[in-house]
């Protein structure tokens, strides 16, 4: 037995099982609608609607391992448990009671050890996802719910993961702005030291000389620790080590130690020295940066926004104090444009929106994950080649989802897809 939730899963796919429902006294029962699913204190569904014997009840549903669990988890003497018309269990050992002394009709999941050793095969598939190609099989309408569901379930979370940083930021909104585009431009590799380098890097101190390319670059590329050690220092590397040390004493900045940084196998466009100055060409924008974000009416707006470049010196350098053979202007990629924006610009526009309650914010912000190209990687490609279509950002940041939050932790019972495999299971 998987716990609550799964059987929280299984009353939600009742109705579309076709099960013959009874009270354990012989009362006929029809769920007429399922409520709605409390994840807070109190009874597991709200304001459901169920017929039993001919006669509809309106009220809340509660659901345990064991019927013995009611008073276990003391809702005999708890009114908040009043309002239950139906209790619903996997195993049948006892009446429940209100606290105002009613005895509550008893439902007992049906064939819920057939469900239990679908699930359980399920969970035990080593095909991605364990369910092989039932997605694809739902309706084009259930399939652009559940994504929707998905993708919305995944910024949410990102929500409360920003709000959070929000917290331990000075400059609040714009700093955890700052921190999260840092990081995004490190990618996979360097995102950790990109983030610790923002992080000891104060965005108030930046500020005062967002109008000044130089220091900006100076302030950076010093904090990042890249400027030091170098035994034969050119021109412009000599011009930001006197600009750094003006400024860190100025503004007493402390350099972090042992960042790690990391080149090895990684493209030249990519080194850290890289996007260290293509951050700082994006603090040129001003102390507004992230109400540049919220203001843009497109996703390609969005991209204007990040689309900059390194400063000319790296036209012909990768690393300090190195030219190169070649001149190449080192831009913000398209892929990596598109990284930022995904992992930070719209996450963050997301997140605001929902603490100012602005549900136009929201829709244009959803909108904008329509317009954006999807996402390119194992799990995504995985998806599209078994049926399940992917023509932009919000589907496939929806399959992101599911792959972690469900096919990976064997959360099939929570995902629509499963209804068709129950289905499949009695025939």
């Amino acid at each position: 037995m998987e716990g609550e939730e799964f059987l929280h899963a299984l009353w939600q796919q009742l109705p579309y099982l076709h099960e013959t429902l009874t009270t354990t006294d012989g009362h006929a029962v029809e769920i007429r609608a399922l409520g709605q699913h409390n994840q807070n204190a109190g009874p597991d569904f709200l304001n459901s609607q169920i017929v039993i014997d001919g006669i509809l009840w309106c009220g809340d549903v509660e659901i345990h391992q064991r019927a013995s669990d009611w008073y276990a988890h003391g809702h005999n003497t708890d009114p908040a448990y009043n309002a239950v018309i139906l209790h619903v269990v996997a195993v049948n050992d006892g009446v429940a009671m209100t606290e105002g002394g009613r005895s509550l009709p008893t439902l007992v999941f049906p064939n819920l050890s057939l469900y239990q050793r679908h699930f359980e095969a399920l969970a035990q598939s080593v095909t991605q996802p364990p369910c092989g190609e039932r997605l694809a099989q739902l309706s084009p309408l259930d399939l652009a719910s559940w994504q929707t569901r998905l993708l919305i379930e995944r910024l949410e979370a990102r929500t409360a993961q920003i709000l959070n940083e929000r917290k331990k930021c000075e400059l609040d909104w714009e700093e955890a702005f700052y921190r999260s585009v840092s990081r995004s431009l490190g990618q996979k590799v360097n995102s950790d030291p990109m983030e610790r380098l923002a992080m000891q890097t104060p965005l108030k101190h930046l500020y005062k000389v967002c109008d000044n390319r130089l220091a900006l670059e100076a302030i950076l590329q010093g904090q990042s620790g890249l400027l030091h050690g170098i035994e034969r220092p050119d021109a412009y590397t000599e011009s930001l080590q006197q600009e750094y040390a003006y400024y860190a004493a100025k503004c007493k900045l402390e350099m972090p130690s042992a960042l790690g940084w990391k080149f090895f196998r990684l493209r030249p466009y990519s080194f850290p020295s890289i996007r260290i100055s293509q951050l700082a060409a994006i603090l040129q924008h001003g102390k507004h940066l992230l109400s540049h974000v919220l203001e843009a009416q497109s996703y390609s707006e969005l991209v204007a926004l990040f689309h900059v470049h390194a400063v000319d010196y790296w036209d012909s350098h990768f690393r300090f104090s190195q030219p190169t053979k070649s001149v190449q202007p080192k831009g913000i990629g398209k892929s990596s444009i598109h990284t930022v924006l995904l992992n930070s610009a719209l996450p963050f526009r997301f997140a605001y929106a929902h603490v100012q309650d602005d549900e136009a914010l929201v829709a244009k912000t959803l909108q904008m994950y329509e317009e954006a190209v999807p996402d390119d990687n194992a799990i995504v490609r995985t998806f599209i080649e078994i049926g399940v279509p992917c023509q932009n950002a919000a589907q496939s940041q929806a399959l992101l989802q599911l792959q972690k939050n469900y096919c990976e932790r064997n959360r099939c019972y929570l995902c629509p897809a499963w209804r068709l495999a129950l289905t499949e299971s009695k025939k």
